[in-house]
Formats: structure tokens, C-alpha cells, sequence
């Protein structure tokens, strides 16, 4: 891995198709997700190489306790266990997750196609614990 890093587009525009893969990690994988998640960049240019006007992007979200298994340094300030919020009618819960990858394009194959050699890479060293796609929706018509 280079010397430099660049920031992730954690703020951009809406994406017209979505893509978010929630994971765990087995025990003893820890060293092998690390370097997958370091080549995760890369990746995702080799994929939106071929569109290149459809502006694939994946953000990675690192779980707390993963954090303490994965780094021997202190968690960054503010990352904690999310704890469930219950609300008068709705719920967030707290989930199992040990990394999220918030894949968004503006085309449903090109969010598949990443997210398919991520699974792929990581297939013997973790679970899929949820696996959500979005979309636009004909004349971006609200799906409530």
C-alpha cells in the first residue's frame, strides 16, 4: 500500500442505485480482511474503469470491536458499539456488523458487479449478515 491515502466520498451526491453489505468476520481472518479492505480502492476502479461516467464509489465502515481485533492502537475518538434507539414508533436496533460496505453507482450492475468480488475476496473469512439494495425508482416516485 502507497504512502498516500485519499479520503473516502463519505459526502456526495445521491447515488441512483445502491448497494449495502453488512459483515462479520471469523475468528483468525482478521489479517486477510485487513489487507482486502487496504486493496478495496483499487478494486473499485478496476470495476468503474468500464463505466467510468457512472461514479462507483464504496465506502467502508469498520465496526468498534472489530476495531480492537483488527488495529493494536486505540479506537478514533467517537467510535463506539451502536446502541439501539428506540423511538415513539419506529427502531433503529443494534445489528450485528463487523464491516459495512456502502457501495452506490449510478447503475444497479456496476454496485452488483463490486460488491459481488468483495464477497467473493472474502468468501472463506466472513458472514453476510445483511445485504440491502437501493434503486431509483421510475420518476424518483417515493417507494412509501
Amino acid at each position: 500500500m502507497s504512502g498516500t491515502h485519499s479520503p473516502q466520498a463519505i459526502v456526495a451526491s445521491p447515488a441512483q442505485a445502491a448497494l449495502f453489505l453488512v459483515l462479520t468476520v471469523r475468528s483468525g481472518s482478521e489479517e486477510v480482511v485487513r489487507d482486502a479492505l487496504a486493496g478495496v480502492p483499487a478494486l473499485t476502479r478496476a470495476v468503474g474503469f468500464r463505466a467510468p461516467d457512472d461514479e462507483l464509489r464504496c465506502i467502508v465502515g469498520i465496526g468498534a470491536e472489530f476495531w480492537d481485533r483488527l488495529y493494536d492502537r486505540p479506537r478514533p475518538a467517537g467510535l463506539h458499539t451502536f446502541a439501539a434507539i428506540a423511538g415513539a414508533e419506529h427502531t433503529a436496533p443494534s445489528t450485528p456488523g463487523d464491516v459495512l460496505f456502502h457501495i452506490g453507482s449510478q447503475r444497479t450492475d456496476v454496485c452488483f458487479e463490486l460488491g459481488y468480488r468483495l464477497i467473493e475476496q472474502l468468501r472463506d473469512h466472513v458472514d453476510v449478515v445483511d445485504e440491502v439494495h437501493g434503486f431509483k425508482f421510475f420518476d424518483e416516485r417515493d417507494l412509501l
